[in-house]
């Protein structure tokens, strides 16, 4: 029979044996629980060598970590990790035992939501831009006056007001952040992608502030209302606020 690898998709705290109901990496290989005390390290079975980072790998290993989420506290192992049998599986959990049951309980209770705000009218918020800023203005007067011919000055004025985008962009951040934080554990705000994105950030969240949370958001985006899109996920496993790397 040919040797495989164990696929480590996260740690769950259980003492409960499974087998989940989805299938591993491959796309056949189940996957089960590799149990010490009340830890249980979720994999499957891998002939691979290794794993690339393709969309559709990182799916297979994101819907068993959702599968798991259903009924378990985990935390979730770094994508690609594979140990060379059960023992070496062991090995981990017994030695960082203290370590995965100390993250355990810290997420028990707690969501990981996901939060990406997009401006919908790009036209509307440069326009605002132009009309709010004297300096953007006399330029455009001067260029309206024929006075503006070097590539210098369209280089120069280009630059400033993708300057003034990216501090608007900051201050609507702050906003919405600031009535969010005072309901949440962490967040972790990272880096915006695309001119019309001002928000891209994830926050922890006890499940009994979960209502008061997506209340406030609610209210956040009604204020906006059709001038921004929010898109808003979650659950999810607390990919942004721990990773296991596992040697």
């Amino acid at each position: 029979m040919l040797d495989t690898k164990k696929y480590f998709y996260c740690i769950a705290l259980t003492k409960e044996q499974r087998v989940f109901n989805i299938p591993g990496m491959d796309g056949t290989s189940r996957v089960y629980t590799v149990n010490y005390n009340d830890l249980a390290a979720v994999v499957s079975d891998s002939s691979a060598e290794r794993y690339s980072l393709s969309r559709q790998n990182l799916l297979a290993h994101q819907k068993v970590l959702e599968e798991v989420m259903k009924g378990f506290v985990l935390l979730p192992v770094k994508f690609g990790t594979q140990a060379e049998n059960v023992e070496d599986i062991l090995k981990v959990l017994t030695k960082r035992y203290a370590e995965f049951k100390q993250s355990l309980e810290y997420f028990t209770g707690k969501n990981q939501m996901s939060l990406k705000v997009m401006w919908t009218d790009m036209s509307g918020v440069y326009r605002e831009i132009t009309n709010s800023d004297p300096n953007i203005k006399k330029f455009l007067e001067e260029a309206r006056a024929g006075r503006v011919s070097s590539r210098n000055d369209l280089i120069e004025i280009g630059q400033y007001v993708e300057q003034k985008l990216t501090e608007k962009k900051d201050t609507e951040r702050e906003h919405v952040a600031r009535g969010l934080k005072k309901y949440a554990r962490l967040v972790n705000i990272k880096d915006n992608y695309g001119d019309a994105m001002f928000v891209n950030a994830d926050f922890l969240i006890d499940q009994d502030k979960q209502e008061l949370f997506d209340g406030q958001l609610n209210q956040i985006a009604q204020l906006y209302g059709s001038s921004a899109y929010f898109k808003y996920i979650g659950p999810m496993p607390p990919y942004d606020f721990i990773q296991i790397f596992v040697d």
